[in-house]
């Protein structure tokens, strides 16, 4: 009786050490070093210029070449009360330069006419995707008065 109460012992221990092996090799592969799959870095600014303007500007990297990289959309805020509301949307595609098709990068940027004395910033949807999958992060920028 002892015996087989220690070969169940060991057959129970050895499906456990398996188990917990097998749970560790699969969920090492879930990490990525990167921002994500599809995004390897992105950055996104407000800068004033002349004549009320505030410029939006961003940087996309993806991880390889992709059907389309960029800013898929851009929300301009303005502080009003103390609080950040939308005034302005911009929506991306090629033809207006927020969007790039076929490349590895993109950097551009749209220009926003504010008010005097206002406090602007945005939020800016990055997107990377190809004929696998693609993704998106919004990041806010920098705040700026014109």
């Amino acid at each position: 009786m002892l015996k087989k109460s220690a070969s169940k012992l060991r057959t129970i221990l050895i499906a456990t050490f398996l188990c917990v092996g097998l749970m560790s090799s699969a969920t090492a592969t879930l990490y990525s070093p990167q921002a994500s799959y599809y995004l390897s870095y992105y950055a996104a600014t407000a800068d004033t210029g002349s004549f009320h303007r505030v410029s939006i500007s961003f940087d996309v990297d993806a991880t390889g070449r992709m059907d389309l990289v960029g800013a898929s959309f851009i929300v301009v805020q303005e502080k009003i009360n103390g609080v950040w509301t939308g005034v302005e949307t911009y929506y991306g595609s090629t033809q207006n330069g927020m969007l790039a098709a076929s490349e590895y990068s993109h950097v551009g940027s749209i220009n926003y006419v504010g008010t005097s004395g206002k406090e602007y910033r945005a939020l800016v949807t990055v997107y990377a995707g190809n004929g696998t999958g693609s993704d998106s992060r919004t990041i806010a920028t920098n705040s700026v008065t014109v």
